[in-house]
């Protein structure tokens, strides 16, 4: 039952042990996916850093948007919300997935037990998550942290559910 935990654990203590380093991944977060998997074990009681760039990107309809994410305001003389220069009247009605964070900011989560690869072969690219089970923290451009759970590290863009097929 452990064996993912277990293995996961033994793989970061070797990397460790190896060159003197914590172990660290590259992954890409694509903006279009409610869910990107990082294939990187989170461990209880370890600090971590996630790190992203100001020059890394997404596309938000037609508005490119740093990890950071952006701000919607509501414009009374035009009277329209805007966000990030454009007029985005749906803001108003729609809220992002993680509403403490800005729209569009990168956002992590660790994600129930660590998994290595799919348990089943129609599992491929998919993992069995319940939103309300994920811890998530704001990252933008970056966020050091203490894990409070063990997981695995996922990320998306803060949308709302119904606009990730305007995102690239």
């Amino acid at each position: 039952r452990w064996a993912g935990a277990y293995v996961a654990e033994r793989s970061a203590v070797r990397a460790r042990q190896r060159n003197g380093t914590r172990p660290s991944v590259q992954f890409f977060v694509n903006a279009t996916k409610r869910w990107n998997p990082s294939g990187f074990a989170i461990q209880r009681g370890e600090r971590y850093s996630v790190a992203t760039s100001a020059d890394e990107f997404w596309v938000d309809g037609f508005v490119r948007v740093t990890p950071e994410g952006y701000e919607p305001r509501y414009d009374v003389l035009s009277p329209f919300v805007v966000a990030a220069g454009q007029c985005r009247s749906y803001l108003a009605s729609s809220r992002p997935r993680l509403p403490a964070a800005r729209w569009f900011e990168l956002v992590c989560g660790v994600a129930g037990e660590f998994r290595w690869a799919p348990q089943r072969p129609d599992d491929a690219g998919m993992l069995p998550l319940r939103e309300e089970e994920v811890v998530f923290f704001r990252v933008g451009l970056g966020v050091a942290f203490l894990a409070n759970h063990t997981g695995e590290l996922v990320c998306f863009a803060n949308d709302a559910d119904s606009l990730y097929w305007n995102n690239r």
